[in-house]
């Protein structure tokens, strides 16, 4: 074998061998638990004690594999993680009253909030108002649904004109908490349902509650980048950079240019690493 050709077999496998740790480098706390089911936990969520940043962040694994987020008192089950964003499933809430106040406040907790641009708020039913009232910032809005026939099955919640069995209303930003109501109008549907729901599910009624899946921002930390720095409390690993949070006070970690995996950790973002050809 010519030198040449040897030093390229040498970095080649090298490389392979880096990229192997890299594909295999876990995104949990060292020791603790990885998966459950099929979906990944990455810190700083976790399951068990000392495995999560703090409370705001623990995650529970049931017996059938399906992990949970819970606020408030209330269980989300988990879609999907990412690096500022979980994916989560709720319940809608139904009306079969003239006026009914629905549930309790959904507070989902000071680090998460609704996703402004995933989700919609959706109201379904004949002759009604839907009224979103969203907290921190007071604020109450109302869409109002109308039809003549039975509640339309099926559709994008983009869809929603009002006038063909359902409205919707965009989401504003910073709620961390919200609640709902149903006002059913003279010659209203029976039954309504209400709920805030990701842009890209498909609606439908009956007349029990039902689920759907809701995206929520999250931050590591309740300040921006530059006060983090100040304070010398940046949460963020070795090899990243930090991020505002476009939709609330907080901020959010990144892996720099060239290097890949949770940057929640200390060591938690690898080199991405080429194969070079050396000439001799």
């Amino acid at each position: 074998m010519s030198p040449k050709l040897f030093v390229q077999v040498v970095v080649f496998v090298t490389s392979l061998l880096l990229r192997l740790r890299e594909s295999q480098a876990s995104l949990a706390k060292a020791g603790c638990q990885e998966m459950c089911g099929n979906v990944s936990i990455p810190y700083p969520f976790g399951i068990g004690a000392g495995c999560y940043m703090h409370e705001s962040f623990e995650v529970f694994c049931r017996g059938d594999h399906v992990p949970f987020w819970s606020a408030n008192n209330q269980e989300y089950p988990i879609l999907e993680f990412s690096t500022d964003l979980v994916r989560v499933i709720h319940e809608s809430t139904t009306s079969c009253a003239e006026f009914e106040w629905i549930g309790v406040p959904q507070t989902l907790g000071e680090y998460f909030f609704l996703s402004q641009d995933r989700n919609l708020y959706v109201a379904v039913g004949c002759n009604i108002k839907a009224y979103f009232m969203t907290y921190p910032i007071n604020r109450s809005q109302v869409c109002e649904s109308l039809c003549n026939e039975r509640v339309p099955i099926g559709g994008s919640p983009t869809n929603c004109t009002g006038f063909n069995g359902c409205c919707h209303l965009s989401i504003p930003k910073n709620v961390t908490s919200y609640n709902i109501m149903i006002q059913h109008k003279v010659n209203g549907s029976a039954c309504a349902q209400a709920f805030v729901s990701e842009i890209s599910a498909r609606i439908y009624f009956e007349k029990r509650q039902i689920q759907f899946p809701l995206a929520l921002n999250w931050v590591v930390g309740l300040t921006t980048c530059h006060q983090a720095r100040k304070k010398g409390d940046n949460l963020c690993g070795s090899n990243t950079y930090c991020v505002d949070s476009t939709n609330s006070l907080g901020y959010n970690c990144r892996c720099r240019k060239g290097y890949k995996g949770n940057p929640y950790l200390p060591n938690g973002c690898q080199g991405n690493f080429q194969v070079i050809n050396f000439t001799l």
